[in-house]
């Protein structure tokens, strides 16, 4: 009779032992949905977020723990941004911004941004800029909204230095 009370119980405690890390869900490309009027990518991936829009290409320091994105903002404030995953399912997720408590709808594009080529930079930006371009040009004429006219091609692209974001900042 122990035994089976030990052996029900050894199960009851390893099936509640849920696996909270959701961080694989988030990695990927995706396409913000919180303005329709306005064509923005994101490749989240473990170590870095790379943004791109009709403005500007932006790479940040980046990593995930469990449901957390942790993102090292060098250039603007808040130095140290944090985004919760509060909802996903298999082409969506919906990350709310700690800094302003604001929420953001992404959803997944089939066309991946390239992995970042450090060895041939110029090379790789102009290829992800002139993919992204068709991209957005493609979203803008099969949602019949105007064009803009501002490109990227001349911005530059810097790289983030290795940085580590202490846990301990985000409480």
């Amino acid at each position: 009779m122990i035994k089976k009370i030990t052996i029900i119980l050894l199960i009851i405690i390893t099936s509640s032992c849920k696996k909270d890390d959701k961080s694989e869900i988030m990695i990927g490309t995706w396409k913000f949905e919180n303005n329709p009027k306005y064509y923005s990518e994101t490749k989240i991936e473990k170590n870095h977020v790379l943004t791109l829009s009709y403005d500007s290409i932006e790479i940040m320091k980046s990593r995930i723990n469990k449901s957390l994105l942790i993102i090292y903002n060098q250039n603007r404030d808040p130095k140290i941004d944090t985004f919760k995953l509060v909802c996903h399912s298999k082409d969506r997720i919906i990350l709310k911004r700690k800094f302003m408590n604001q929420y953001y709808e992404l959803s997944k594009i089939d066309n991946n941004i390239p992995e970042l080529d450090s060895t041939n930079i110029k090379k790789w930006k102009k290829k992800t800029i002139v993919d992204f371009q068709k991209r957005a040009k493609k979203y803008f004429k099969e949602n019949n909204i105007k064009e803009r006219n501002e490109t990227i091609d001349t911005f530059h692209v810097e790289l983030p230095e290795e940085i580590e974001i202490p846990i301990d900042t985000l409480k």
